[in-house]
């Protein structure tokens, strides 16, 4: 049902999610790993991001995972390929625009609170489940030798926030 180097129908993620729904018992919390958009969409070429396109992918499977699973935490990560420009920080101009959407479309509207600070810092946040159960979302983009961006403001604020 899909090709290599493409995003699978989500006519598939959504049948694979409603087998998953219908085994029953309790989901506390949905933990997204990175790359929701298939490798390529993002441009290598500042100039040139395909960001309206990858909006609508990620909405799209955001979507499928809540009708599937309404009211659940959903805890994503992006991943090299979700970011405007393949393995790339947004710069300090594409920040709040970038971390702004994502925020829309991830946690807008749900149950997730308390992670806008951090994330609209550099993509990194913490959700609180339950007394004494706290996931950690990270952005690797900072910290990867790949980013061109090395030593931005937001991998400090990062590792600083992580110390704390």
């Amino acid at each position: 049902m899909g090709n290599y180097l493409a995003d699978p129908p989500i006519k598939l993620l959504d049948y694979v999610l409603s087998d998953i729904s219908g085994y029953g018992g309790q989901i506390d919390a949905i933990s997204i790993a990175g790359d929701f958009v298939v490798h390529g969409l993002c441009n290598s070429d500042p100039n040139h991001a395909n960001w309206p396109k990858m909006k609508d992918v990620l909405l799209a499977i955001t979507a499928s995972v809540r009708k599937q699973f309404p009211g659940v935490p959903i805890i994503p990560t992006m991943g090299n390929n979700d970011m405007l420009n393949h393995y790339k920080s947004p710069s300090e101009d594409q920040k709040a625009m970038f971390y702004g959407d994502l925020y829309d479309i991830w946690f807008a509207n749900t149950s997730v609170s308390g992670v806008r600070d951090t994330f609209m810092q550099g993509g990194f946040y913490r959700v609180d489940l339950a007394e004494g159960v706290s996931v950690l979302s990270l952005n690797s983009i900072l910290l990867n030798s790949k980013n061109s961006e090395k030593e931005t403001a937001s991998e400090l604020l990062q590792r600083k926030w992580l110390e704390d």
